[in-house]
């Protein structure tokens, strides 16, 4: 007869707030320096939203995309950009996601500590490119205090 292990908890580590204030911090100054607006989303590892900021000038949708996209990057745990583009290799929809808030525009980026996904940051209301190089922003000013 094999032994049965006890059952434990699994313990799943999470970006806090003081974290997630940090990164979007860094990302508002940074939209600051650079005259931009946009929206800045940061998530939990299960793609639930931890804090959210809005500058001023940015427009109203990208509230939506930009948790959508945070959302996308915390659970399936690659950079939006890098889905959307897998999607279109392998000719596969995100409809296949139905219920979900995927989306495979660029500006969503796991955060990871110690090869574990612990949020995501995102950023929507430029050019996709410059939302992922904002977001990066983010993602590497959490990062600098761990």
């Amino acid at each position: 007869m094999s032994e049965v292990s006890t059952p434990s908890l699994r313990q799943t580590a999470s970006l806090s707030l003081g974290l997630a204030t940090i990164g979007a911090n860094a990302i508002l100054t940074a939209l600051n320096t650079a005259s931009k607006d946009a929206v800045v989303a940061v998530a939990d590892p299960a793609g639930d939203l931890i804090c959210l900021n809005r500058t001023d000038g940015a427009p109203t949708p990208s509230v939506k995309i930009a948790i959508d996209k945070a959302t996308t990057a915390a659970r399936m745990q690659v950079s939006t950009r890098q889905l959307g583009l897998q999607s279109k290799a392998e000719d596969w929809d995100f409809i296949y996601f139905a219920g979900q808030p995927m989306i495979g525009w660029a500006g969503g980026l796991p955060v990871r500590i110690g090869g574990q996904v612990v949020g995501a940051i995102a950023v929507s209301g430029l050019d996709e490119l410059s939302d992922e190089q904002f977001a990066r922003i983010g993602v590497e000013a959490i990062e600098a205090v761990l």
